[in-house]
């Protein structure tokens, strides 16, 4: 029991910073797009290439450009 507890409690820890992490990016974003949001969803009509908010905000979160 005192093992699952801490488990639970590390989870937890983890998707505070995870969805803290997310908050910055999107505050990130905000900041240099004039208060614009990222779009949901973006296609360019072919399924190999399909952008989600995700994409946009991911080097605000730590997330680097593949090379």
């Amino acid at each position: 029991p005192a093992l699952a507890g801490a488990k639970s409690r590390a989870q937890r820890l983890k998707c505070t910073s995870q969805m803290k992490q997310l908050g910055l990016g999107f505050a990130l974003w905000l900041t240099d797009h004039k208060g614009m949001y990222p779009p949901t969803a973006y296609s360019t009509g072919d399924y190999q290439y399909q952008l989600s908010w995700d994409d946009y905000i991911h080097r605000y979160i730590g997330g680097t450009l593949p090379e």
